[in-house]
């Protein structure tokens, strides 16, 4: 805009408007996922930790990164423990299924 020129009647400034809008356009849940990242070690210990990390929370579902086959079994054991776990420390029922997957997990 030209500096000489008044903004149209009306017209808000870009910064006022996005934090609203951002926070309409977020997918639902999101809350819930930052949230299950920094208390996932709390919730499953930290030795599955080191071996296994959240990555996809959907609905109800979330996705888990394993490290091995045999921790995959291992957690594949375990899944309504660590379904109760994680959704104790969210203070919901959140997670209703866990998937593991073999693929990257911090370790």
């Amino acid at each position: 805009m030209d500096p000489g020129k008044q903004p149209p009647a009306g017209a808000q400034a870009v910064g006022e408007i996005l934090p609203g809008l951002i926070r309409r356009l977020r997918p639902s849940g999101e809350e819930d996922t930052v949230r299950l990242l920094g208390l996932w070690e709390a919730a499953v210990g930290a030795e599955t930790a080191r071996h296994a990390r959240p990555a996809a929370f959907r609905g109800s579902r979330l996705v888990v990164h394993v490290s091995s086959s045999s921790w995959l079994h291992h957690l594949h054991l375990r899944r309504a423990e660590l379904i109760e776990a994680v959704n104790r420390c969210l203070g919901k029922r959140a997670i209703r299924e866990i998937i593991l997957r073999i693929g990257p997990c911090g370790t």
